[in-house]
């Protein structure tokens, strides 16, 4: 093949989207989030060529509009990130510049929203969107957690004991009550065994001959 018909094929391919120099993602497009509990947005992006500087912006774009926090990376070097506002929208905000991610903390409930998340330089730009749930904080405590071991689904709510162990003690407390219960039942049929039989008087006859 030509080098003049690769590099047509190339070209179409930049205009057609299939060649980006900057690609962003994520692996949840549905995040759940507790009032006044931190969450973390995350994404990752990548970047294929050397710029003078990258921008990652965070924005919320339903049911409102707003605007989160910038993080700036100079010359590809992290360690030149900067943040503006520097602790991001009400000072709950940051970016992870490696990565791209949202960490934010005490979320609340109008945190509730359509996010986007757009990397761009000065010749491109890639965006991606994450819908956030937010729900009422817990007040009795953490949720159950479900843990997968093979077949079995086990449950941690934070209690020491195990769930063999809660179980067996379960299952105790059952048979001590039938126990108890059949020894009451026992000792009442033993009690009736062991009284007297009754002597009943017979009434004499009223029916005296009268003189």
């Amino acid at each position: 093949m030509c080098p003049s018909l690769v590099l047509s094929i190339l070209g179409v391919l930049a205009v057609t989207g299939y060649i980006e120099a900057i690609n962003i993602s994520t692996a949840q497009p549905q995040v759940t989030g507790y009032e006044n509990a931190p969450n973390i947005l995350a994404v990752s992006y990548q970047t294929s060529k050397r710029t003078d500087w990258l921008q990652i912006r965070w924005n919320i774009v339903h049911p409102k509009t707003l605007h989160l926090i910038i993080c700036t990376i100079r010359s590809g070097d992290l360690a030149t990130a900067k943040m503006f506002p520097e602790n991001g929208y009400e000072s709950r905000m940051t970016i992870d510049p490696e990565s791209g991610s949202l960490i934010i903390n005490h979320l609340k409930m109008e945190d509730d929203g359509i996010y986007n998340v757009s990397v761009l330089d000065n010749e491109q730009e890639s965006w991606t969107l994450i819908n956030v749930t937010v729900l009422p904080a817990q007040t009795e405590g953490p949720t159950p957690a479900a843990v997968h071991e093979g077949q079995c689904i086990c449950y941690s709510n934070g209690s020491s004991a195990s769930v063999p162990a809660s179980a067996w003690i379960l299952l105790s407390s059952h048979v001590s009550s039938i126990v108890i219960t059949l020894l009451i039942l026992f000792g009442i049929h033993f009690k009736n065994r062991n009284q007297p039989p009754r002597r009943t008087l017979r009434a004499l006859p009223t029916n005296r001959r009268q003189w």
